[in-house]
């Protein structure tokens, strides 16, 4: 199973203004967009993501009770991971996706990890989903976060140069 954090990165305002550029410059707004916000943003945002590995845990493990503890112990005994032994496969399974839809451009991040939203989640809470064991991991939607605000801010400067160009300068 796939995880995915989706998030509009160009919402219908900015894609409202961007049709004065597709107007005036429709070569460089498809390089813009496949090069700066695609290709960089994207390629940006995965070697974040698979930089950021936690120091190993601190023992003793706390577990929030004692049935949490009994069923993870028999996952990883099942899964032949005793003493549990880091695979790299949260780090290295990461991959970014844009889809266009009319009005808006959205960015997903996956990954096939089929624990990755119990170890990089939110804020740990009395009712996440992340659990207290992996205190030392990012919070994947700040990161996400984080990359939509420098997409739109990519976007913005990007629409601010081809406007402010005199006429005619990209045809």
């Amino acid at each position: 199973m796939v995880g995915t954090l989706e998030v509009e990165i160009i919402d219908a305002d900015i894609i409202e203004a961007l049709q004065e550029i597709i107007t005036e410059a429709p070569r460089l707004a498809r390089r813009f967009v496949d090069i700066k916000l695609k290709g960089d943003l994207a390629l940006d945002m995965l070697e974040r993501f698979r930089s950021l590995t936690p120091p190993p845990q601190t023992f003793p493990l706390t577990w929030p009770s004692a049935k949490q503890r009994r069923f993870v112990m028999a996952k990883l005994r099942g899964d032949n991971n005793l003493p549990y032994q880091r695979t790299g496969q949260l780090q290295n399974g990461w991959r970014v996706n844009f889809l266009t839809e009319s009005d808006t451009i959205l960015m997903t991040l996956d990954n096939e990890a089929p624990h990755w939203r119990f170890v990089v989640g939110g804020i740990i809470t009395a009712d996440s989903v992340r659990q207290p064991m992996f205190p030392h991991w990012f919070d994947a939607d700040e990161i996400v976060l984080q990359f939509s605000e420098m997409a739109q801010d990519r976007v913005i400067t990007f629409w601010t140069s081809i406007v402010d160009a005199p006429k005619g300068t990209f045809r």
